[in-house]
């Protein structure tokens, strides 16, 4: 789509042929009224005003909407909110609306549809509860579409009187919950990972925070004023658009695993670029015959095809792990399990207040009393086992 690399505001223009009023938003000719007259005068405000409003993109009107445009407005809007794995959530609710009615008016897609699309999840073999969240999505954004005049409200609420997937519905998968990993399976795997997602995997264990956190650790945002106790606050994490505080609590034993990883450079700290490169001299090392004139001669490849990221994703983190499993001969076991069982260990020593303060799930509602009496608990718990 073309978008207007000026920072102007369009101007109102006249059409000679016609004598209408005209203004043209990126790329796009919106006809006015008759030129001078007050009618295109109010027009022509409220085109820029609605176009401003939008980050400078044209809003589509109701009588010209389609599915796959709505689509793309609501994403224009709602993904700068979205961290993590609710973004991922949001493009896979969307993407299979797009592929069924994407060329769709947005007017056509009612009940029936969304039952077509919620068919289309289940042979995705989706689990039920997902497919409830991911049905919740498109209810929202259709919303979102009420609240901008996109999209009548009737219809919105036609949507609504689609009932969630009720538990052992016929047809549809149910969900396994994680369960805590056992202690000998992770001493098992850590034996066969790189020393960067060891660390990471004991730093999680211990602190009990999200794959996803344990991935994003930055020196710079570690306040390490106190010997025994440093804390981590994330500015970006998946409770923040509730306007939640979240501080992971490193004891004694994590801030040994993390202290040899620091670093000033302001980069992550722990890094797959810098891990592939230690493995690879590993292997060097390692090496029982010499090297060929060839394979001297052999340059590394400045520009991969798939580059090395700054920093590990929750994808790649759990990647490195199964391979690991896979090398200690055990089953499979994930990140996510991790935080279970630091939790389940957390609630048999301290008890559930403890375990909720120690892993940030505390409500929204809180008042501050509270929340300071929450650190101090979160503190004496990290001294104690973390």
């Amino acid at each position: 789509m073309f978008e207007s690399t000026s920072r102007r505001i369009p101007s109102y223009r006249k059409h000679k042929a016609t004598g209408r009023a005209r203004v043209t938003l990126n790329g796009k000719t919106y006809y006015l009224g008759q030129y001078g007259s007050s009618e295109s005068k109010s027009n022509y405000n409220r085109l820029i005003q609605e176009w401003l409003a939008a980050g400078r993109q044209p809003t589509p009107r109701k009588n010209s909407l389609t599915v796959a445009e709505l689509i793309l407005a609501y994403c224009r809007t709602i993904e700068t909110q979205l961290q993590g794995g609710r973004k991922h959530n949001l493009r896979d609710a969307l993407r299979i609306i797009k592929e069924i009615y994407g060329a769709c008016p947005v007017e056509e897609f009612g009940p029936k549809a969304l039952k077509v699309a919620r068919e289309r999840m289940r042979n995705k073999d989706w689990s039920r509860s997902y497919i409830n969240r991911q049905i919740a999505w498109v209810r929202r954004m259709f919303r979102w579409g009420a609240e901008e005049e996109l999209v009548s409200g009737n219809q919105f609420h036609s949507l609504v009187s689609v009932p969630g997937i009720r538990k052992g519905t016929v047809g549809y998968r149910e969900s396994k919950s994680v369960k805590p990993v056992a202690s000998a399976d992770v001493e098992a795997t850590i034996h066969h990972l790189p020393a960067a997602v060891a660390t990471m995997v004991r730093v999680q264990l211990l602190t009990g925070c999200r794959p996803g956190e344990v991935c994003r650790l930055l020196a710079s945002n570690l306040d390490m004023s106190k010997p025994d106790l440093w804390k981590y606050k994330l500015v970006e994490h998946k409770e923040a658009h509730l306007g939640k505080d979240r501080v992971i609590f490193f004891g004694p034993k994590a801030i040994e695993f993390v202290r040899p990883w620091l670093r000033a450079d302001g980069k992550y700290l722990f890094s797959p670029a810098e891990s592939e490169e230690a493995r690879n001299a590993e292997k060097r090392k390692a090496r029982q015959t010499p090297m060929t004139p060839s394979q001297a001669k052999r340059k590394r490849k400045k520009n991969r095809a798939r580059p090395w990221g700054d920093r590990y994703t929750s994808i790649t983190y759990r990647r490195a792990i199964h391979r690991a499993c896979k090398k200690a001969r055990i089953a499979l076991w994930s990140p996510n399990q991790l935080r279970h069982t630091r939790a389940s260990e957390i609630r048999r020593q301290f008890g559930l207040e403890a375990a909720q303060v120690y892993l940030g799930h505390a409500t929204a509602n809180v008042t501050q009393i509270y929340a300071e009496r929450d650190c101090r608990l979160g503190e004496e718990v990290a001294r104690q086992i973390g």
